[in-house]
């Protein structure tokens, strides 16, 4: 008898049989389908290599292609520059340097269908092609700058994907690279001499398997369709962000070599170009494009833009924008043979015309403003009062404070989503403005944060608190986009944003982002503590100036003094009437009493009136618990009706506020006291020499009329006393 072991072992093998061999099949279809030849053992990622070229490290610039490469259809003379198919064994001087990224270089076609090949038959005169994969807009104007005295061209021609100008805010790319920073107003280079990228048996075995895997033709279509970078690596990949502002960076670079071009008689042309799948589905450059042709422009470099000519090819014909690029299925590659000649063309038009007018000299990088220390987020101390909304998140007051200052905690709630709480914005011009606040992990988590104007310009920065980094992204079209992050005492952070907003009315946003800093998650537990948030104008964060509380302008602390004359015989003040009762229920000190819901559907309340308070700020207190329902409302009014409303949720611990009338500035506040009980704070301005205090209850859903049905709360320790702050009841 067959053992049941035998019968599972052979199931396995014969399922494992079948998918061996419809991959197999499928293999050999799609290399059929595509003119692969469908029974040679080829290396495809090896051929890819070939015509991206062999990256070898160079100490100032990262990588660069290595001499002397040969291959069917890439090859490279000195200094890594690549051939342009036409038998050339030497640079020759004296013609058209092109540098720039893989877009430049001709990753994908042949050495005579790159576009500086194709531009150096267009115009009759050399053009060098200088360009190296993956290099970002810094390593570019590093590579023209070493190559200016050796070729000694005639025409510099700067070619950036809008991507380049990312890679600028990279301290490694996939590979160590040099990168800048703006420190005291000036350039300054880090890495330098680039880090040699370390290797070991992690390499070792990643590069085992992709040799294996790049038989494959299958696999290698979809690698280089979702990760061509990551699959045509030859060492260990990595990607660490730095805290800069890419595109000020590439500014200040652009202005530089335009300087040194400048001495050397040299014309410069910027080219700008764009991925297939930017083309599609943008209606124009990137945020981070625009900024650097409008200093490219400031500073008389002429700009060769393609977006406007491929965009208005895709809308002619979605599918023949496909025959511009390299494609793999559906997947945009690089350019084309055809894409190429295209960018050559529209290079030979501007080469043609006579150069733009303006000087290096004539651009001027925007200087560092300093924070004016003028915190416009109000009230920065009762934060709640502040918020917009919340979106699959938390927003509470926790304790203890710090120095004074209250601590609210953030937190991710329900299923997988973004989770963020937003604050009202603040009615300002625009300019540039920094929004700042301390911060401290109470989970796993990192922290987002977002500043922009009205019509969405600013930036975010995605601060990691583990470890203490900050990566700056642009919204729009701001400038000026800077962030930091410092530690400060008892384990928190200070943190910072920096943008100029080309529109008014700044808003923050605080985004929760999970483990591994990603903004869209299930909520596992991830928390972060925030105080002192401020938002001012300037481009540096100054000391946290509270906008309420004590410490603030204006601030009068509580006097002790309570404007409520029997407090513990409330039941003699308040009116009676057929809506509510409050009932005393102890005789103890302070003594608690029962506020009850009584008769038909109706708004359910009573009150104190004529309470002798001369003109200023007050603030009313007490202490209060469930006892059928959750939810009270308290007002504090003057004759005129003028005053403050807070509504107050004793299950969740949450308060909110609106200000009646003519009153300007109101708080409410809920905390947690002994037992089950919480101390409400609610305060506001009088105008005149009256007072009058009603307490109301709500229903479960926090509806004002309704038929009660067992609603109560019961209060102890009323105050009402002269001052933003509460005082001590007597007890």
């Amino acid at each position: 008898m067959e053992k049941p072991e035998a019968r599972i072992g052979g199931k396995a093998l014969l399922l494992l049989g079948s998918i061996a061999l419809s991959v197999l099949v499928g293999e050999l279809a799609l290399r059929m389908a595509t003119g692969q030849p469908a029974f040679r053992l080829v290396n495809f990622r090896a051929v890819s290599l070939e015509s991206s070229g062999t990256r070898i490290y160079d100490p100032d610039l990262g990588w660069i292609q290595r001499t002397g490469f040969k291959s069917r259809s890439v090859n490279t003379l000195l200094h890594g520059v690549r051939a342009n198919g036409m038998g050339e064994s030497a640079i020759r001087p004296g013609g058209v340097l092109a540098v720039g990224d893989s877009f430049t270089a001709g990753t994908e076609v042949s050495d005579a269908e790159t576009w500086p090949a194709q531009l150096e038959r267009l115009i009759g005169e050399p053009v060098i092609n200088a360009g190296i994969p993956g290099y970002g807009t810094d390593q570019i104007v590093m590579r023209a700058e070493q190559l200016l005295a050796i070729v000694r061209p005639r025409v510099l021609l700067v070619d950036f994907l809008s991507q380049d100008i990312l890679r600028s805010g990279y301290s490694n790319y996939g590979a160590p690279k040099p990168y800048y920073t703006i420190e005291d107003d000036r350039l300054v280079l880090h890495n330098s001499p680039v880090p040699v990228q370390s290797s070991g048996f992690a390499n070792s075995l990643t590069a085992a398997i992709k040799s294996v895997v790049g038989y494959s033709f299958a696999a290698h279509q979809i690698m280089m369709a979702f990760a061509p970078d990551s699959w045509l690596a030859s060492g260990k990949q990595s990607f660490t962000r730095i805290t800069n502002d890419p595109s000020e960076v590439t500014c200040r670079l652009l202005q530089r070599l335009k300087l040194r071009t400048e001495s050397l008689g040299t014309r410069m042309l910027l080219v700008m170009q764009y991925g297939g799948d930017a083309v599609r589905a943008w209606t124009a450059p990137s945020d981070d494009a625009v900024p650097v042709k409008a200093c490219a422009h400031a500073m008389g470099i002429q700009t060769v833009d393609e977006f406007d000519s491929l965009k208005a090819v895709y809308r002619a014909d979605p599918e023949t924008l496909k025959t511009y690029y390299a494609m793999t299925g559906d997947a945009y590659g690089h350019m084309s043979a055809r894409g190429n000649r295209h960018v050559a063309g529209l290079i030979a038009s501007a080469l043609a015309e006579p150069p733009v007018a303006g000087r290096g000299g004539d651009y001027a990088p925007e200087r560092m403003e300093p924070g004016e220390g003028n915190n416009l987020l109000r009230p920065s101390e009762s934060l709640r009062q502040a918020l917009a909304g919340m979106t699959f998140a938390t927003f509470t007051q926790a304790e203890p404070s710090v120095d004074g200052r209250r601590v609210y905690r953030v937190a991710a709630t329900g299923g997988r989503s973004e989770h963020y709480v937003s604050f009202k914005p603040v009615r300002a011009d625009a300019g540039v403005y920094t929004a700042s606040l301390y911060a401290k992990p109470d989970g796993k988590a990192c922290l987002r944060v977002q500043l922009f104007d009205r019509e969405r310009n600013g930036m975010f920065a995605d601060f990691d608190l583990q470890q203490r980094t900050a990566v700056a992204n642009p919204i729009g079209g701001a400038s000026s986009r800077r962030a930091a992050v410092t530690a400060a005492d008892g384990g928190w952070l200070r943190l910072s944003i920096s943008a100029r907003l080309r529109f008014g009315d700044p808003q923050i946003v605080l985004q929760l982002s999970g483990k591994d800093c990603n903004e869209n998650f299930e909520p596992n537990g991830e928390a972060v503590l925030v105080r002192g948030l401020q938002l001012e104008r300037g481009q540096s964060a100054s000391i946290y100036q509270p906008t309420s509380g004590p410490g603030s302008e204006g601030f009068v602390a509580g006097d002790g003094s309570n404007r409520i004359t029997r407090p513990e015989a409330l039941e003699t003040m308040v009116g009676k009437g057929e809506i509510a009762a409050l009932v005393p229920t102890s005789a103890s000190r302070p003594r608690i009493y029962r506020l009850l819901a009584t008769g038909p559907v109706s708004e359910h309340y009573v009150g104190i009136g004529d309470i002798a308070a001369e003109a200023g700020p007050y603030t009313l207190s007490l202490e209060a618990r469930p006892s059928g329902t959750e939810r009270l409302r308290l007002q504090v009014l003057d004759d005129s009706n003028s005053g403050t409303m807070g509504d107050f949720d004793l299950s969740r611990n949450e308060a909110s506020v609106a200000r009646l009338g003519s009153v300007q500035h109101g708080d409410a506040d809920i905390q947690p006291s002994a037992g089950n009980w919480r101390r409400l704070t609610l305060t506001t301005s009088l105008a005149n020499g009256r007072a009058r205090v009603l307490f109301q209850l709500l229903n479960r859903e926090g509806g004002s009329a309704f038929a009660p049905a067992g609603e109560a709360v019961e209060l102890r320790a009323v105050q009402l006393e002269r001052g933003h702050s509460v005082s001590d009841y007597p007890r």
